[in-house]
């Protein structure tokens, strides 16, 4: 009988190498930014219109290449990184972070928990065997970072699904919760 079920350690080093991609973005980047281009954009263009990319992109008739506009105070200006990226700049080596550098991004930032995304994917690519470097593993996370809302194309497709299947995954869905409750690395904040 084979096995095709992957080590849970995987699983744990990918969703803590998420969590490290998380502490090194910016924290006040999110539904906020997509809800302040959305409006700008229906105030320019109005409703049911199409537009050009290339006008879009446009300084002088669009929004211009930078749609994030950097505010005063950003929380996120990591010392520490800069300092790392120059150092691999200079030595043509790689970028290392180690336990002290994540202990120390946990401690130091200032973490936006209120505009964070509730959840992600995390595409990842998993080599086995000696190819890289002599790692006997390699994961690989995908530049395509994160997605937010998991389940979002799922969830395009649920009215296709019985019912009775529809109420495990709710069943299922509530397991994990109740689980994830007694995790101590886990915090809920629910808003109304």
């Amino acid at each position: 009988m084979i096995n095709n079920q992957l080590h849970q350690d995987i699983a744990t080093n990918i969703s803590e190498a998420a969590y490290l991609l998380w502490l090194l973005s910016r924290n006040n980047i999110g539904f906020t930014d997509l809800k302040v281009l959305h409006n700008r954009f229906i105030e320019k263009y109005g409703f049911e219109q199409l537009v050009n990319v290339k006008d879009l992109l446009s300084d002088i008739t669009g929004f211009g290449t930078s749609i994030y506009n950097e505010v005063k105070g950003d929380k996120n200006n990591i010392v520490m990184l800069k300092q790392k990226f120059l150092h691999a700049l200079r030595n043509n080596d790689e970028i290392v972070i180690n336990e002290k550098d994540v202990e120390s991004l946990i401690n130091d930032n200032e973490i936006n928990n209120y505009h964070a995304p509730m959840s992600a994917d995390v595409y990842a690519e998993i080599y086995l065997g000696r190819f890289y470097n002599q790692y006997n593993e390699l994961i690989v996370i995908s530049p395509l970072t994160v997605s937010l809302n998991v389940g979002a194309t799922f969830g395009r497709f649920h009215h296709l699904i019985d019912t009775e299947t529809l109420a495990k995954l709710e069943h299922e869905k509530g397991q994990y919760f109740q689980k994830s409750m007694h995790d101590d690395n886990v915090e809920f904040v629910f808003y109304k």
